[in-house]
């Protein structure tokens, strides 16, 4: 799975990110990288106008070892303490938090139908230009 089996409430939502044989899972072994951590915090409602995602990206750079892409589960429950601590507000929250924020969101846009013909004398007509 992405981080051990144990059966915390942070590891069940953050397992979320990375599934089994998904190409981030198996790329470079276990681990969260700092995308993944970002957007977590993002869904989790974490980054907000007083806390941005690059204070965010210094806390998993903090977090990490040297020379490391990606953090383990002892070094993500790290994380979650230093931005509980920043933002002055208690461990468990932002722990509660990162639980309850659900599956990845897709953001992504959907294809407007075209409707185009081609004449016999190779003219578009109608639909869309």
């Amino acid at each position: 799975m992405f981080f051990t089996n144990t059966s915390t409430p942070t590891t069940m939502s953050s397992r979320r990110l990375s599934t089994p044989g998904s190409a981030a899972a198996t790329k470079q072994g276990p681990g969260m990288d700092g995308f993944r951590f970002a957007k977590l915090c993002r869904e989790a409602g974490i980054v907000d106008s007083s806390y941005p995602t690059t204070s965010v990206d210094i806390v998993f750079a903090k977090v990490k070892a040297k020379g490391s892409k990606k953090i383990s589960f002892a070094q993500f429950d790290d994380a979650l303490n230093l931005i509980a601590a920043e933002k002055g507000v208690a461990a468990e929250d932002v722990k509660a938090a990162v639980q309850h924020c659900g599956g990845p969101a897709l953001n992504a846009s959907t294809a407007d139908a075209v409707r185009r013909s081609i004449n016999y004398d190779g003219i578009a007509v109608g639909g869309n230009s």
